[in-house]
């Protein structure tokens, strides 16, 4: 028996992988559950916020969709198997998101074998520390849709709506 060794950091090796998988999609036109499953997994376990802030806005924008979309091809039950929710009980100590917060959202607004009706807010309410720092990363892609729009963050925008002054380094002068 013969080994090969891989010289590929993990997230090189989950992008070949989803690169494997988007190619079947396009050959058949569709994907199966599992392959759906599979693309997701390796496209999230790919995801790399470094990487992607160095792209255009329109292509992380449309990667953007691309998970959403995705996402929407799935049931909660089937997410679940590839991105566990995490298992953390506090929030409700600390006034945060948790495993508890998870399952009874879903199990109130979705259900756990109904399709996914807007990955974008599933996203957004999900518990997991790979689903966190996308998220994060998806809201600071429409920050920048907002910017590029009206001149303005969404933060930016949130602040003059609800009357909240905030400070710049500008204002103070540099040192």
């Amino acid at each position: 028996m013969k080994l090969t060794v891989i010289s590929k950091t993990p997230v090189q090796i989950w992008r070949d992988s989803s690169v494997k998988i988007a190619d079947i999609w396009k050959k058949k036109g569709f994907l199966t559950t599992e392959e759906t499953q599979k693309l997701l997994l390796a496209s999230l376990k790919s995801f790399d916020e470094d990487d992607f802030d160095n792209l255009s806005l329109k292509f992380r924008t449309s990667y953007m969709f691309t998970i959403t979309d995705l996402i929407e091809q799935l049931t909660p039950k089937q997410f679940c198997q590839i991105i566990p929710i995490k298992k953390d009980f506090s929030g409700h100590k600390w006034g945060c998101k948790d495993y508890f917060y998870t399952r009874d959202w879903i199990e109130k607004n979705i259900g756990w074998d109904s399709k996914i009706p807007d990955g974008f807010q599933f996203l957004m309410e999900y518990w997991a520390d790979d689903i966190f720092n996308l998220s994060s990363w998806m809201m600071t892609v429409i920050s920048d849709n907002q910017r590029r729009q009206s001149g303005k963050s969404l933060f930016k925008k949130f602040a003059e709506e609800n009357g909240i002054k905030f400070h710049t380094l500008e204002e103070f002068g540099s040192e």
